[in-house]
């Protein structure tokens, strides 16, 4: 068996967790992982340190990402970064023609997500994401669910938990995802309408507590709670059926049907769920299945929706005593979109991708791409990479906020949200 190339990009800790999980599939013979790249040199030293990697030896680590991508002997990359570094990485890698296995989210951005998935289909190259759907007792709950145990599907809850650094994570991204997936595969359809409350209580920007609510087709609703402060890891849903209840503890891989008075453990094998991605990945690129997976976008979509939501559907429950003082980084973030709106409104109507001259087209595009979301401005000619805009009521209210805030010198609550709604924030 001809062993695949591996190159992994982060070691923090997941990524070690991941060098670990090559290592081993290493000594099956299935692969031989070459390189781990991160640009912390005391994150790579800690895969010396560690024994389940300090096998690996200093000629493996590099602090150099082209020493992944440039590598001919890499035809498989593993992304472990923070969210807004995936998009990047998972287009270079693809254009170097490397299968790829990232974290999700794969972009921040469904649009460049879809790119991303279109490209490897072009290229005939694998991406996959990080997906619980690969442990043990969420494949045993969803064979529960389809033989309607059950009953009529009424409500899901969820509880998705886990202390993050919202320093430079906002939680809807960081932890929302991986739910998201999951109760497509359970339910089998995605959400027809969702909206959410996020408040940020330690953090100054960003989210580190959100409550979506979403509606699923037949009437099923589901309420997700993601929390990066909660101080206890849980990853756990429960499904509430005419007929019974189905609690699964992703964590701890555990299924209990409740239907009282009658309790019942559902048998489920655990599996490593790092093995079984990796063997779920390396496996693919073996048989060369190139099937798009639709969903990786889809995701990506919901998560866009909550966050557009979080301005327009209900108000934000953080705590202020007033308007703040904006940041640096958010003046910035704001007088780009400003920007933007200004251009709309002053009659130019072409998206102005090949006029911003510093502002990077890409860039340009996600800021379109969020501000009609969130209906601050109307787009058309979706298939023309011109694409016009209009600027709607609520666009022009925002100017008004905006110029608002600029003569005080404050930000207000309003405008805040905005920016957070955009993802920016």
């Amino acid at each position: 068996m001809n062993q695949i190339g591996v190159g992994i990009i982060g070691s923090g800790k997941w990524g070690r967790k991941l060098a670990a999980g090559y290592l081993d599939a290493e000594r099956k013979g299935r692969v031989r992982l070459i390189k781990v790249c991160d640009n912390s040199v005391a994150a790579l030293g800690t895969l010396l340190l560690d024994h389940e990697t300090a096998c690996m030896g200093e000629d493996r680590l590099s602090a150099e990402v082209r020493d992944i991508m440039e590598n001919a002997d890499i035809s498989a990359v593993h992304v472990a970064t923070p969210s807004q570094t995936h998009s990047e990485l998972v287009r270079m890698a693809l254009q170097a023609g490397k299968n790829v296995f990232v974290e999700k989210p794969v972009s921040l951005n469904s649009l460049e997500c879809q790119e991303l998935v279109d490209l490897a289909a072009e290229k005939g190259l694998v991406i996959e994401d990080g997906n619980y759907g690969f442990d043990s007792c969420v494949q045993a709950a969803i064979e529960v669910v389809r033989r309607g145990d059950l009953g009529r599907i009424l409500y899901v809850g969820v509880q998705w938990t886990g202390m993050i650094d919202a320093t430079d994570k906002d939680v809807l991204f960081e932890l929302g995802p991986a739910p998201i997936a999951i109760l497509n595969s359970l339910l089998g359809t995605w959400p027809q309408e969702v909206s959410g409350v996020a408040g940020a209580y330690r953090a100054s920007t960003g989210s580190e507590v959100v409550q979506i609510f979403a509606q699923y087709p037949d009437d099923i609703f589901a309420q997700i709670e993601l929390n990066g402060i909660h101080p206890r890891e849980m990853k756990e849903i429960f499904i509430v059926g005419s007929s019974a209840t189905l609690d699964i503890d992703c964590l701890n891989q555990r299924v209990v049907e409740y239907s009282p008075p009658k309790i019942t453990e559902i048998p489920v094998s655990p599996n490593q769920t790092i093995t079984h991605e990796i063997d779920h990945f390396i496996d693919r690129i073996t048989h060369g299945d190139c099937t798009v997976d639709q969903a990786m976008a889809r995701t990506v979509e919901s998560i866009e929706a909550v966050q557009s939501s979080l301005l327009t559907k209900v108000p934000s429950i953080k705590r202020s005593e007033g308007p703040q003082k904006a940041t640096q980084s958010e003046m910035a973030s704001l007088e780009t979109a400003v920007g933007l709106l200004e251009i709309v409104h002053k009659g130019v109507n072409k998206t102005p991708i090949k006029n911003e001259g510093e502002v990077n087209p890409d860039l340009v595009r996600r800021y379109f791409v969020m501000l009609e979301k969130i209906g601050l401005v109307d787009g058309w000619d979706r298939s023309n990479q011109e694409k016009t805009y209009s600027l709607t009521t609520k666009g022009l209210q925002f100017l008004v906020d905006y110029y608002e805030s600029q003569r005080l010198g404050e930000i207000t609550d309003n405008t805040r949200r905005v920016l957070q709604a955009v993802g920016l924030g």
